[in-house]
């Protein structure tokens, strides 16, 4: 194997080929050692190519049979230090990025106004009276002001910051299509009062903006639009950026990530967890958690199941110790229905059903009658969990259930989950049941 250039793949390649010449020399072949160490033949194999990097747990065991003298795992430690070097330098290079752009925003036209014409059909920020939180029309007439309007911190914090918390909660009760519009109706407005702001405010305001276009950018992959949720995302990162909070930074990061994760992009997604945790670092335990428990959901998906529990078991341990701190206030509530809702759904991709049902049981009992989607998603995973027992009939009263949940609060993306599932079902040999689902996501999914 040839030697490379990158020094994270550099390591690992000696990493595994240590492994390699470790097991030979005790005379073991892969099935063997594999047996000793309770782990899959597959996973030796992959460690000795360098492909996957099992934990640390993993490395133990190892040393412990092997009786490698620590060699095996100073090299483990060396990888670790190479990988978030790595993600160091590219969050560092992320920011220089963004740097770069953001010296340009205040010659440019705002960024979030085509966003908000794009979505309401060039009305700007014209959108159902109904929608608006109070407050809201004290501010709109700024939007469109022909003065230049230099906004306060008193303005930002008693006007805009409680409409920003406002849209935050509304989040829980509308369905995304009708939310989205106010939405980008609001960061129209910030992105317009961010390019007037005076140097007292304006790290102020990019946390509004990064906050709202974070959000705007999620109920866009809701609706489907991956193009205006990659522009939404990007304006929130160079928002985030502006704003000078990292730990804000790692949380949009943290969504981009999942995102892309959802969109196939596994790799790219998992590279992003890396960025987000670094900008995070330990300074928000509850955030922490969050990102931790959504990369363990992003490892089981492609069944890295060492690493996997290794970030859930992190995730968990992060989550208790900032149990007794206060949580950000952009930070959504991450509590323990939404930890178990994680844990869940990660045993249940790696084959550990039974836990899996536990662990959805309590979640869903967990959640409140308001978390419509997240209730949804949950209902999902449970119907997942009854066709892997064999209950046909009861996984498919679930996924109906869920899908009803999507339906109700406007989530493409949850539509899109539950039609992945009736691929799950036609393959289990229920091709009935996968017709009926399908067809009432299709009923709903039909212009009117």
């Amino acid at each position: 194997m040839e030697a490379s250039d990158d020094p994270v793949i550099e390591r690992q390649r000696r990493l595994g080929q240590a492994l390699a010449e470790w097991r030979k020399q005790a005379e073991l072949n892969q099935a063997q050692l594999a047996r000793r160490l309770t782990y899959d033949r597959t996973t030796v194999a992959h460690a000795e190519r360098g492909a996957q990097i099992p934990s640390e747990e993993f490395w133990r065991a190892c040393e412990q049979v092997l009786g490698a003298g620590g060699a095996l795992l100073n090299l483990y430690h060396s990888l670790q230090e190479a990988k978030h070097r790595e993600a160091a330098e590219a969050a560092a290079r992320a920011r220089a990025d963004r740097r770069t752009r953001l010296a340009g925003m205040a010659a440019e036209a705002p960024l979030a106004s085509s966003w908000a014409s794009f979505h309401c059909g060039g009305r700007g920020a014209g959108f159902d009276s109904a929608l608006v939180p109070r407050g809201y029309a004290s501010l709109t007439w700024l939007a469109g002001a022909r003065v230049p309007v230099r906004p306060t911190a008193d303005l930002v914090a008693e006007q805009v910051s409680p409409i920003t918390a406002q849209y935050r909660l509304l989040y829980h009760h509308l369905p995304s299509t009708d939310l989205l519009c106010a939405v980008t109706g609001h960061l129209q407005l910030l992105d317009r009062l961010l390019h007037r702001a005076g140097e007292d405010v304006r790290r102020l305001l990019a946390s509004e903006v990064a906050e709202t276009a974070g959000l705007a950018a999620w109920l866009c992959g809701e609706a489907g639009d991956g193009v205006g949720m990659l522009g939404l995302y990007r304006l929130a990162d160079d928002a985030a950026e502006l704003s000078g909070e990292r730990a804000l930074a790692g949380y949009v990061r943290g969504f981009y990530a999942q995102m892309l994760v959802e969109r196939g992009e596994v790799a790219r997604g998992l590279a992003a967890f890396d960025t987000a945790l670094v900008l995070a670092g330990r300074g928000q335990p509850r955030m922490t958690a969050w990102l931790a428990a959504v990369q363990a959901h992003a490892l089981a998906s492609v069944g890295r199941r060492a690493e996997s529990l290794q970030a859930l078991g992190w995730a968990e341990r992060e989550f208790h110790r900032g149990e007794a701190a206060a949580a950000a206030e952009w930070m959504f509530g991450f509590d323990t229905a939404r930890l178990a809702a994680y844990r869940g759904g990660c045993l249940l991709r790696l084959g550990d059903v039974d836990e899996a049902g536990l662990a959805l049981g309590e979640a869903l009992g967990a959640l409140s009658a308001d978390c419509v989607r997240r209730r949804a998603e949950v209902v999902l995973d449970l119907a997942g969990v009854r066709l892997a027992r064999g209950d046909a009939e009861e996984a498919t009263r679930l996924a109906a259930e869920a899908v009803e949940g999507f339906v109700a609060r406007g989530s493409g993306s949850g539509l899109g989950r539950a039609e992945r599932f009736t691929v799950a079902l036609a393959d289990a040999g229920h091709v009935a049941a996968a017709r009926l689902v399908h067809e009432q996501i299709l009923s709903h999914s039909s212009p009117s």
